[in-house]
Parts: C-alpha cells; sequence; structure tokens
C-alpha cells in the first residue's frame, strides 16, 4: 500500500492534477473565468503535498484571468500570491516561482492606497525579483517586471537604466523599448521617448498604452495623452469606464468637444448609474453651444433616464443644428444622415426617410448605413425603399 500511494504521489496524481488545470486552460480560452477559477481553486485545495507542483501551474493560470477583464482579478492575484508564497518555500531554484511572486506583489502594490504599505509591498516585490535573477541573470522578463516595479515607485531614472540594461541583453526586444520611452518621457524627454515607444510597436505587441497616457499627462501633453487613452480602448479595455472618462477630459482639454461628448456618452452606455456623465456633457455644450453631436448625446442621456421633455427639446436643438448645417453646405451628404436620425428620434418618420434617401443620394458610400437606418424605421420604409431600388 506504501508503495502504492508513493507512485500515486509521484506519478499520477501529478498528472491529474495537469488534467485538471488543462480543462480549466479551455475555460480560460472560452472566457469562462468563473467556471475556470472554480476548478483551479479545488486543484490547489486538494493538492496536497503537491501544492509546490500545484503552486506555479495555478499562478500562471490565475495569470491570465487575472488579465482577463474580471471584476474578481484583484482577488485572483492575492490568491495567487499565496499560493506562490508556499512553492517558493517548497521550490526555491525555480526561476518562474520567483517571477510570478514578485508580479502577483507588484500588482497588489499598484493597487494599494496607503503609501507606506505600498512602499513595504514594492519592497517585498524586488526582494522575489531579485532571487530570480541570481537564478537567471539575463532573463528579460524579471528585469521587464522590476522596471514596472520602479514605475510605480516614481524611480523614472532606475526604470531607464534598468530599460537600457535590458537592450544590451537583446536590442529587439520591445517591452524593453517600452519601458525606456516610459521613463524618458516621465523625465521629460518627450522626443526620445516617443521614438523608442515607436520602436518598442514594432514587434507586433500589444503595450499598455494606459502607462503612456499618464506618461503624457504629466508633461501636459494632453493631445498625446488623448491618443494614448483611445488606443487603450481599443487594444487594452473596451468596456473600461474610466478610460473613457479620461478621454473625454483629454478632449475637452485639446477642445475637441464632439469626441469628448462620444467618449461622456460611452462612458454612460458602460455605467448608466454615473450621473457625472450628463453633468460633463452639460459643461461641454457651455463650451461648445453650437454643436449638434453633443445635444444629441445629451438627448439621449436624458432620454434614458426618464427626462423626457429634455430629451425631446435638446433633439429639437440638434435638429435645428443639422437643418442649419444642410441649408448651409447642402451637398454634404452625413449632414443630411445625421438630420434623418434626430428627425426619427422626433418621430417624424417622413422627413427621416426623405433625408436619408437625400444622403444617399448625394454620397453613395452611405448606403449601407441608410439601408441599416431604414430597419430602425416602421415596417413600411424598408419595403418603400426596397421598391424605389
Amino acid at each position: 500500500m506504501i508503495l502504492i500511494s508513493f507512485i500515486w504521489f509521484l506519478n499520477i496524481k501529478p498528472l491529474y492534477i495537469n488534467e485538471k488545470i488543462n480543462y480549466g486552460q479551455n475555460l480560460i480560452n472560452a472566457k469562462r473565468c468563473g467556471k475556470a477559477m472554480s476548478i483551479a481553486d479545488n486543484v490547489w485545495q486538494n493538492s496536497g503535498i503537491l501544492k509546490f507542483y500545484a503552486g506555479i501551474r495555478y499562478a500562471d493560470f490565475i495569470k491570465k484571468c487575472a488579465d482577463s477583464k474580471s471584476q474578481n482579478g484583484p482577488d485572483y492575484i492575492f490568491t495567487a500570491y499565496k499560493a506562490l508564497k508556499i512553492s517558493s518555500e517548497a521550490q526555491p531554484k525555480f526561476t518562474r516561482t520567483w517571477l510570478f511572486l514578485g508580479g502577483f506583489t507588484n500588482a497588489l502594490a499598484a493597487k494599494e492606497q496607503n503609501p507606506e504599505t505600498q512602499k513595504k509591498m514594492l519592497a517585498e516585490a524586488i526582494g522575489y525579483l531579485k532571487k530570480g535573477l541570481e537564478l537567471s541573470p539575463k532573463r528579460q522578463e524579471i528585469i521587464i517586471e522590476m522596471e514596472k516595479n520602479y514605475l510605480i515607485a516614481k524611480d523614472y531614472q532606475t526604470v531607464k537604466k534598468m530599460a537600457e540594461d535590458c537592450l544590451k541583453i537583446d536590442s529587439n526586444y520591445g517591452q524593453c523599448f517600452w519601458y525606456l520611452g516610459i521613463a524618458e518621457i516621465f523625465l521629460g524627454d518627450q522626443k526620445n521617448g516617443k521614438k523608442h515607444i515607436q520602436k518598442s510597436q514594432e514587434g507586433g505587441v500589444t503595450p499598455p498604452y494606459v502607462q503612456l497616457g499618464v506618461a503624457y499627462i504629466s508633461q501636459k501633453n494632453y493631445k498625446d495623452a488623448a491618443e494614448a487613452y483611445r488606443m487603450a480602448t481599443v487594444y487594452n479595455d473596451d468596456k473600461n469606464a474610466s478610460y473613457y472618462a479620461v478621454l473625454a477630459f483629454l478632449y475637452k482639454q485639446t477642445k475637441e468637444y464632439e469626441k469628448a461628448g462620444k467618449a461622456t456618452l460611452r462612458v454612460f452606455e458602460l455605467q448608466p448609474e454615473n450621473k457625472d456623465a450628463m453633468d460633463f456633457l452639460e459643461q461641454l455644450l457651455g463650451l461648445s453651444p453650437n454643436d449638434p453631436s453633443l445635444h444629441s448625446s445629451l438627448a439621449y442621456i436624458y432620454k434614458q433616464t426618464g427626462k423626457t421633455e429634455k430629451s425631446r427639446q435638446e433633439y429639437l436643438i440638434t435638429k435645428s443644428l443639422y437643418e442649419q448645417a444642410v441649408a448651409q453646405y447642402p451637398k454634404e451628404g452625413t449632414y443630411h444622415f445625421n438630420l434623418a436620425g434626430v428627425s426619427k428620434e422626433l418621430g417624424e418618420y417622413e422627413q427621416a426617410y426623405y433625408e436619408a434617401v437625400l444622403a444617399e443620394k448625394i454620397d453613395p458610400g452611405l448606403k449601407n448605413n441608410v439601408l441599416d437606418f431604414m430597419y430602425t424605421l416602421p415596417e413600411n420604409y424598408i419595403e418603400r425603399y426596397r421598391y424605389k431600388k
């Protein structure tokens, strides 16, 4: 029986753990992190003396869910931290354990609000990463994680030095260029910073654009900061309301009020309970009172929050502004199409239909937009549109 148990622990149980973790990995790939984490947690809790084996796999598993826009990300990170602490005691010569432990501690430190506690956590993380670097002196992943640590600590000079050391190991490693560029921008060298940021992107890696946005904001370069946050909404997280809120603010700073309004509307769509979106749009209208897109966005928010009469008034203003636009620029199909849209919101379907057809006639490139629009009108209009064709 002792021999059978020994064979089970050394050969069969690791395979069993592996099988369960692989199944969980498939769930992550299918974006089912909740179910996947339930399996991973069960594997971890029942791994017994093989916790040292399961720990690193479990942490790898958690990292993917923590990176996956899950609301439970912070909980996953702390769970991984605890698992890796056990693994590091059992497997102190395994570089990856120290890399992950440093990385997860960095992530916890980044979210810490108490400055003294954060300082201690960053020092703890650096300790883990240095142990990993002792085992694998040229492992760039560890150096990158150390750069993140010093970035959180706002030690930009050290970030720059480490990035330069990182490039000495492999001059083509994109993330080394990224953190070199970020550090340079924070230090006021925007010219070289921008050059190295561009160099980092040649390898096709999707970077954390918010870091770039914050760096530019620190230099009051709101135009480039806005572009960085726009990229964050495209490539990092298109459902992060805070990204759009910052983007709206940045567009306001660069006086791009229409773009600011659209970003604010996206905040409201993601967080309908957010009253600040309405207040911000009203502020924008104070700065650009003749922008029909701002009136239209505010009308939409009023409508969604039950302020029917206010919504109607804003739509009427929007309609009036677009009517002025088409009178001044009768050959601009987009103005006619926008007039069609606001006419529909006011229940004026005949005018909506007429303006949409006219928009397509002026600009055939709007054909697909007009077709989609016809399906939003009462049913007889799509039939009429098809018959006309």
